[in-house]
């Protein structure tokens, strides 16, 4: 007879903790990409590549035939300033950070870390969906669907964890 599946209960581990692993695993993934994103966009800064990077984008411009890419080519022209790019490199760093402490936090299990997640990313959530209706993209879609599924997650555990303890303790949410 094949031995049972090891489910969460029998090892030990509460249910809610596969998704509280994936939403941490999520958090130091964010974080390390941003980290790297900033590094690299600050090296380039650093290194006087932002006239370079202009003078593709003149070039992509001049010699393109597809809208999308001579709009990219205007817009990378515009946007490719040591300033400009100095800017974007800090707020990946900081918004790495942020993603770390976040991850850190739930890994140790605070007590404040789901409350925090829960209001750091929902706070967020109307600018992405403004971000949408300006710039449609997948990619965008699926930022936004992962943010509203932490959000969602985090306050359905957190909430069934509030009725649990006052359950426990005798606490009624109506007198009788």
């Amino acid at each position: 007879m094949p031995p049972a599946p090891i489910t969460a209960a029998a090892a030990g581990e509460r249910p809610e903790a596969l998704g509280l692993r994936l939403i941490v695993g999520y958090k130091f993934a964010k974080a390390a990409a941003l980290f790297l994103l900033g590094a690299l966009i600050l090296s380039f800064a650093s290194a006087g590549l932002a006239d370079e990077l202009r003078t593709v984008a003149l070039n992509v411009r001049n010699h393109a035939t597809a809208a999308w890419s001579v709009a990219l080519a205007k817009w990378l022209m515009n946007a490719a300033t040591s300033r400009n790019l100095r800017v974007v490199a800090i707020a990946s760093l900081l918004d790495a950070a942020a993603s770390l402490f976040e991850g850190w936090a739930l890994h140790r299990r605070f007590g404040w870390s789901r409350w925090l997640v829960i209001l750091t990313t929902s706070s967020l959530l109307p600018f992405e969906a403004i971000a949408i209706v300006r710039h449609f993209s997948a990619g965008r879609v699926a930022l936004i669907l992962v943010n509203v599924f932490i959000v969602v997650y985090l306050v359905r555990h957190r909430t069934r964890e509030f009725i649990d303890t006052r359950r426990e303790l005798g606490v009624h949410a109506w007198p009788r």
